[in-house]
């Protein structure tokens, strides 16, 4: 919590700019749903948020010298309910 000043604002807009999509994957030898909606921000698309940027460049920052370079792409999920997950 508040490591991000107005975020709820930025998740409002994120939520509604970004073009969301629903993807499928094999899985377990059969092809499901994936249980959240996502967004891939490639290295030269223009990000949906300038705090989006923001926070790559300050992931960047802080990982460069262990990683050897820098994030260049962002991925987005949205979680919608408890039935969105992982695992």
């Amino acid at each position: 919590p508040g490591w991000v000043d107005g975020a709820d604002e930025l998740f409002e807009r994120l939520e509604r700019d970004i073009p969301w999509r629903a993807e499928r994957r094999p899985m377990y030898e059969r092809v499901v749903d994936v249980p959240r909606l996502v967004a891939i921000y490639g290295k030269y698309d223009p990000l949906p948020d300038p705090l989006v940027a923001s926070a790559r460049d300050a992931l960047s920052e802080h990982y460069g010298a262990e990683l050897g370079e820098p994030f260049r792409t962002v991925g987005c999920c949205l979680y919608r309910d408890g039935r969105d997950s992982v695992a």
